[in-house]
């Protein structure tokens, strides 16, 4: 029977490869039918807002902070610390949902985009934040107990929800109630999961939760909100390039965040309650655990960076080739920011799993001080390369993941990284058939085969010469 580990991670990868596929063949559409135009940025500004805001305030902050405290108490007040939390995140929901509806976002947010269409359908897409606040509570709650099935699979019902909205009409309403419909069946499916196996509880006494949470709560949101406000400070940088470029930024991180959504922060998320029951025990098998996450992140990372940096115009077309977007100029506005994204991958990869680590020993400041110091590389990078357009904007980014990665590392009790450069060479190794292969064919079948076969190579060369990883189970 495989272990409670593997059966977590299992659950992780197949929500979360659902629902970033789902998300792929939404963005798929949005392109067949508006390509890059100034309705299409607008359409993306839209769709990305509400879980934009929402990843500001939250990101994983709430399963940061709620996962190593429920994993110390007792189920009465673990119960009572999630209603706790939930009525919180509703009221900052909503204040936010009715702050934003002001023509100050599409101004500050999207002051290139048509702002008469942007306020006209805004206010719809706003109200799905306090849905997605509340939604957040409970996945972290389910986290905590290791159910990660309804939390896992939630990407997949907002944007099923989305898609059924613009297959029956496409355009900005259908695109806007979509997210509204999409957001309240995430909710119900997470709500439903944690009042299904817990009873239904209104909390005694303090309706607040404590101080210390609170301050942990704020370092570890205002560390992860910088993953999730540089897209914000891009998109926006992205409006005033041109028509479509937003759009086409927005193309390209979605290239860059399916692998890493899928496959590298899967360790992160699966291993991080075992690092915090085993630090909050004083288990010397922490250190084990982190070392073989490190080498699996390697492995993965490599692989990942490899067939998008090498093959980004075949993916680029596999995944936006339809329609109006299958105009070879319009798709390397996209391959090629792509292809420069995937160098942060195995960093960025890195990065969420020190972040973990940290985390499972409740020290929330690392990341906090991780987080600055990437915005701070991403404004300063963005400044310095703000004549070269779209592609200033992602070396930006990849600035942002090295400068958290590296003061991640430095804050984290600086761990060896041999282990980790070891098995990224094993896997780059495994890769060379593949590549090789790409510099000898030709066609787009056959370089998706070498593609396939680089991957592949570099995952399996990896896994079966790095013992730490096959304990990972």
């Amino acid at each position: 029977m495989a272990s409670p580990l593997l059966r977590a991670g299992l659950w992780i990868t197949i929500g979360v490869a659902l629902g970033r596929v789902a998300g792929q063949v939404r963005e798929s559409f949005l392109g067949a039918h508006l390509a890059l135009g100034g309705e299409a940025d607008v359409a993306r500004f839209l769709l990305t807002l509400p879980d934009s805001v929402i990843n500001v305030l939250m990101g994983g902050a709430m399963a940061g902070i709620l996962v190593p405290r429920l994993a110390a108490v007792d189920r009465i007040t673990g119960e009572r610390l999630v209603a706790q939390v939930a009525l919180v995140a509703v009221v900052l929901g909503t204040f936010l949902a009715v702050a934003l509806m002001g023509p100050w976002t599409s101004d500050l947010l999207a002051p290139g985009l048509d702002p008469a269409l942007v306020q006209r359908w805004l206010p719809v897409v706003l109200l799905a934040l306090p849905m997605s606040a509340l939604g957040a509570v409970f996945g972290a709650a389910l986290q905590a107990q290791q159910r990660f099935a309804a939390s896992s699979l939630g990407t997949l019902v907002l944007n099923a929800g989305v898609i059924i909205a613009l297959f029956i009409a496409p355009g900005l309403l259908p695109l806007a109630l979509g997210v509204l419909a999409g957001s309240f069946l995430r909710l119900a499916l997470v709500a439903g999961d944690w009042a299904g196996r817990r009873p239904v509880w209104s909390p005694a006494g303090s309706w607040l939760p404590d101080r210390d949470l609170g301050i942990g709560y704020l370092h570890l949101a205002l560390a992860g909100s910088v993953i999730y406000v540089v897209p914000l400070i891009g998109g926006a940088l992205a409006t005033q390039l041109g028509t479509g470029t937003y759009a086409a930024y927005g193309y390209a991180l979605k290239l860059f965040e399916l692998p890493l959504g899928v496959l590298l922060t899967v360790f992160a998320t699966v291993l991080f309650n075992r690092l915090a029951q085993q630090r909050a025990a004083g288990d010397s098998k922490a250190l084990a655990t982190r070392e073989a996450g490190f080498q699996a992140v390697a492995v993965v990372g490599v692989a990942c960076a490899l067939v998008l940096g090498v093959f980004a115009p075949e993916v680029t077309k596999i995944l936006f080739g339809y329609g109006k977007m299958n105009d070879p100029a319009l798709l390397a506005r996209v391959a090629e920011p792509a292809r420069i994204l995937a160098l942060a991958l195995p960093l960025a990869g890195l990065a969420s799993l020190l972040q973990a680590w940290a985390s499972a020993g409740k020290d929330t400041r690392s990341s906090l001080v991780a987080g600055v110091g990437g915005l701070g590389a991403f404004v300063g990078i963005a400044l310095l390369l703000r004549g070269m357009g779209i592609t200033g904007l992602v070396w930006a980014t990849v600035a942002l993941h090295i400068a958290m990665a590296g003061v991640l590392w430095w804050r984290t009790d600086r761990p060896a990284l041999g282990g980790m450069i070891r098995a990224g060479l094993l896997a780059a190794a495994g890769a060379l058939p593949g590549l090789a292969l790409s510099v000898v064919v030709e066609g787009s079948i056959l370089r998706i085969l070498a593609a396939a076969l680089a991957g592949l190579g570099a995952v399996a060369c990896g896994v079966l010469t790095c013992p730490a990883i096959r304990s990972l189970r």
